[in-house]
């Protein structure tokens, strides 16, 4: 990927997506940290592609690894780079590491990734069974009014319910983790 240099706008000649892939070299290792050239893939959102300065990846190996939780095959005919990604290093990195674009991931892979993501830090477990969501008031009374106009309705918004429910627990879950690290920064701690 070009990138114009001494650029204080932080415009990009090339956007950047999730689900891209590219090459990166990761200089400095330590223990099992990836090392040399190798493939990425960029799994930060959208928003954070567009104006921050970094993006948050997962490297591709294609050494063999133990199948774990955090490994996603990557084994598409036809695809430039194979081999399995390693969810467990999600590392966030500048702009300007990125190298030459490869392709990108299809949605079912994404979500594979996604999911890893999720088991290696840890989401969606532990808020779901600390965090219990009320429905205000009003909404039951909504409801109530639905299951008696057309019970076809009541289950769909029992499931836009649902998925709002999760939206909330998601979001409290990060105002928790950016909480934590505002407070630790604060305490002069390392991220």
């Amino acid at each position: 990927m070009n990138i114009i240099p001494d650029d204080d706008s932080m415009t990009f000649e090339r956007e950047i997506h999730r689900g891209e892939i590219f090459y990166m070299t990761f200089k400095e290792q330590t223990g099992s940290e990836q090392q040399g050239g190798r493939p990425v893939i960029v799994v930060s959102n959208e928003t954070c592609n567009k104006f921050s300065p970094t993006v948050t990846v997962v490297p591709l190996t294609t050494k063999d690894k133990k199948p774990l939780p955090t490994h996603v095959e990557l084994n598409v005919e036809g695809r430039p780079v194979y081999g399995t990604i390693l969810c467990e290093q999600v590392q966030s990195v500048s702009h300007y590491r990125l190298g030459s674009y490869v392709g990108e991931v299809d949605d079912r892979v994404m979500r594979k990734i996604e999911k890893a993501l999720c088991v290696q830090l840890d989401i969606n477990t532990k808020a779901a069974e600390t965090v219990t969501v009320q429905a205000p008031p009003v909404v039951k009374e909504v409801v109530k009014e639905v299951v008696k106009v057309d019970n076809t309705a009541v289950e769909a918004l029992k499931t836009e319910l649902e998925q709002a429910k999760l939206a909330l627990i998601k979001a409290q879950e990060r105002e928790r983790v950016f909480r934590e690290l505002y407070e630790e920064t604060i305490r002069g701690g390392n991220i």
